[in-house]
């Protein structure tokens, strides 16, 4: 209540209907959301387990990530399938909840402890506060989801997220929104502004900054569903993170048929290739394994972005490369599926490949599109570098007239 009271008061002080500044929304990508859960569960999964808690933070919580409780941890993040609903709920006995929407901090750090590992958008949200009067959650606001879900699940978000724009805009003077978003974020903006009429747009959204969008999808996914990932971090095993197999979110972000054709192999194995058009052989293969259903969750969520159709409102599309990415699996003579494969580079940011970050450009000439390519920064570090916090800060301010 009090923080409700707090709000509004510098909305009402700070933000007069004269003000200059155009409000922010911040998208985040996956797994740049805050996760909370609480367990209640009449069977136990490990005896170090807790089978009832209180709410607690499941994403992101370094102390969790540790043995014994990673095995507790991973159990209570996967998600389960319904192959004939074709929809997916948590964990049994898990009850999850997204924090801090319309707020920041929730974005700016995804541990609570503010800890350097989860990092997110605060150093550019700090840099527009102090550089250019921008106020947490009066005229910039966080719009975090469950990452975990692709957009077709994710009806309730859209609807909350088109309330937060015409609030914004309502509570800052009628001044169209920036909406700022990386990596999946894109994604997921994309198909927000591809579901809203062009008059609405036109009013609500000023411009459109993408960081680092997978606009047509990444390799590196392929390689997190055949070998996990260790999110660059010194002390979590790739194994530890296999639960994202069960992710709808995992199967949206396959390469795109749009970028990847039968000649581009992502899995070479001694006596057969996989490619875009047969990569669910490559799951079913692995399906006894893994109990993936991964290749019904790619066909609910191919054709979510519409041929990957311009948002038509004026965009920034900046997005690094010349940073080694995954763009080919090869497993070696007598290594499937017990053993990981080597990996083949690209061009990229370290995650999504160069082809995918590059597909702003066939909207030039339906739209504004402000190509930005930058060298070398990694897909999300980049967010905490000089050279993209400067960019980001004199993108909004010439958006401001400053």
């Amino acid at each position: 209540m009090f923080l409700n009271v707090t709000v509004f008061l510098l909305n009402y002080l700070f933000a007069p209907k004269g003000s200059n500044l155009h409000p922010i929304i911040l998208v985040p990508g996956d797994g740049g959301s805050q996760i909370e859960a609480r367990v209640n569960r009449s069977t136990p999964i490990h005896f170090w387990c807790y089978d009832h808690t209180d709410w607690f933070d499941l994403w992101l919580n370094i102390e969790q990530l540790l043995p014994p409780a990673v095995y507790c941890w991973e159990q209570n993040i996967r998600l389960r399938y319904n192959r004939k609903t074709r929809k997916t709920s948590n964990a049994r006995g898990v009850e999850t909840r997204i924090p801090g929407f319309g707020d920041t901090f929730t974005v700016e750090y995804l541990d609570k402890s503010r800890g350097s590992v989860g990092y997110y958008f605060n150093s550019i949200v700090d840099d527009l506060v102090k550089k250019q009067g921008y106020i947490r959650a009066v005229n910039i606001h966080g719009a975090p989801y469950d990452f975990r879900l692709a957009a077709n699940e994710q009806k309730q978000y859209f609807i909350e997220l088109k309330k937060l724009f015409e609030k914004t805009y309502e509570s800052n003077g009628g001044k169209p929104v920036i909406l700022i978003s990386h990596s999946m974020g894109s994604l997921m903006a994309l198909h927000f502004l591809q579901s809203q009429t062009q008059a609405w747009k036109d009013k609500y959204v000023v411009r459109f900054v993408s960081l680092a969008g997978a606009w047509a999808g990444t390799a590196q996914a392929v390689r997190v569903f055949a070998e996990g990932t260790d999110l660059n971090s010194k002390f979590l095993s790739e194994k530890h993170l296999l639960w994202e197999r069960t992710c709808p979110s995992l199967a949206w972000l396959m390469p795109n048929s749009n970028k990847w054709d039968d000649k581009d192999v992502l899995i070479q194995l001694p006596d057969k290739q996989y490619t875009r058009s047969n990569l669910t052989e490559f799951f079913k293969s692995l399906s006894n394994k893994t109990g993936t259903n991964m290749e019904y969750m790619m066909e609910d969520t191919k054709d979510l972005l519409h041929d990957l159709a311009a948002p038509n409102v004026p965009m920034d599309c900046i997005h690094s490369s010349k940073y080694s990415t995954p763009e080919k699996l090869v497993y070696p003579p007598d290594t499937f599926p017990l053993y990981d494969p080597k990996t083949i580079y690209g061009d990229g940011d370290g995650t999504v490949n160069i082809r995918s970050l590059e597909t702003c450009l066939e909207w030039k000439d339906k739209q504004e599109v402000n190509h930005v390519k930058l060298e070398n920064l990694e897909h999300l570090s980049m967010l905490r570098s000089e050279e993209v916090i400067k960019l980001v800060s004199e993108t909004v301010a010439k958006i401001n007239g400053a």
